[in-house]
């Protein structure tokens, strides 16, 4: 009889432990099983140069600038935006065999922190994007944030350009 006793309190204990450690185990499966939010690019927001919200616009002339800004939530590693345009027939950021070109326009830089924009003075938000010098096929650009950490997240933006 004093064995069964024995066996009736380390199987409670035991119990105990293995209950104790259930969430961590389903934690571990969970992150392990892709249970991380993935990141979400908000809608590309017009900016001034300081990164004073501006009303947006759909037509830019040959060579003329707009400043731009994107947020990404569950950005975890803090990886920011990374910016590209299409225009005509060329492909996204219009280079090929390593060379970028400038059909399409070009971004200062191409690739900035996620906004929000915080209220004291810093840089490396905003990118200045300027059309290109002369009117592209279909006299469109689209212009492309996507999210560093996971680049076939984006929000667009599709702009006239004109004389």
């Amino acid at each position: 009889m004093t064995e069964l006793r024995a066996e009736r309190h380390v199987w409670p204990r035991a119990q105990r432990v293995l209950i104790a450690l259930l969430p961590a185990v389903i934690l571990a499966l969970a992150s392990a099983c892709g249970g991380k939010a993935k990141p979400v690019v908000g809608p590309i927001q017009f900016v001034g140069s300081s990164g004073a919200s501006v009303s947006p616009v759909s037509t830019l002339p040959e060579n003329g600038v707009v400043y731009l800004v994107a947020t990404v939530t569950n950005d975890d590693e803090m990886l920011g935006v990374s910016w590209t345009v299409n225009c005509g027939s060329l492909p996204s950021g219009g280079g090929t065999n390593g060379v970028i070109s400038t059909a399409c326009g070009v971004f200062t830089p191409a690739q900035t922190l996620s906004g929000p924009i915080p209220t004291y003075p810093s840089t490396g938000y905003v990118t200045e994007y300027t059309a290109p010098s002369i009117i592209p096929n279909g006299n469109t650009v689209t212009i492309t944030a996507h999210a560093t950490s996971l680049p076939s997240v984006v929000s667009s933006v599709t702009l006239t350009i004109d004389q």
